[in-house]
């Protein structure tokens, strides 16, 4: 019979007088299951606050229309060929579309939506004002020619009122000024 050698101690192996660095798993169970009412009690606290505070919060709707902007015969909207430049319109004089987009959501545009509202909605309570249009509303450009008006309220009536009025004060612009 040949003779093996047999393996010596391991490099990880904890030699006489030394405790074993690897974790003892059994160790961790017996912890954990011995502490579970801890662990489940913070659990439950910290699941309860959530949903309480998650409850709590307004609800906020969303409402979107987009707009597509008229240029003037034989001007069109491009893409922006370096983020500094922006959308510029070919052949004259003109906006870019950021800044049409910049202007949707202008004091002077807030207050022609508003009126708008007011004078098409009379039974809309609390009246909405230009303040709450300006604090409402974001945009986004979509190339070439697109505006896309976000509103926000915490009523899914007035945001669709803001985003609705809003875009046809936009198109009645887009189309005064193009022609």
């Amino acid at each position: 019979a040949v003779d093996r050698p047999t393996p010596g101690p391991s490099a990880n192996a904890p030699t006489a007088g030394q405790q074993s660095t690897i974790p003892d798993l059994r160790l961790y169970v017996g912890l954990v299951l011995k502490r579970s009412w801890v662990i489940a009690s913070v659990f439950g606290v910290v699941f309860v606050g959530a949903v309480v505070y998650v409850s709590s919060l307004p609800s906020i709707y969303e409402a979107t229309s987009k707009v597509v902007i008229l240029t003037p015969a034989g001007q069109r909207y491009i893409g922006a060929l370096t983020p500094e430049i922006g959308a510029q319109p070919v052949g004259g004089a003109g906006v870019s579309l950021a800044t049409e987009a910049r202007m949707v959501t202008s004091r002077l545009r807030a207050e022609k939506t508003a009126a708008r509202v007011r004078e098409e909605n009379r039974d809309v309570s609390p009246r909405i004002t230009a303040d709450e249009i300006v604090a409402s509303i974001a945009t986004e450009t979509i190339e070439p020619d697109e505006i896309r008006i976000h509103a926000r309220s915490e009523s899914a009536e007035r945001a669709m009122l803001i985003a609705n009025a809003t875009a046809q004060i936009c198109g009645q612009e887009s189309i005064r000024d193009a022609s």
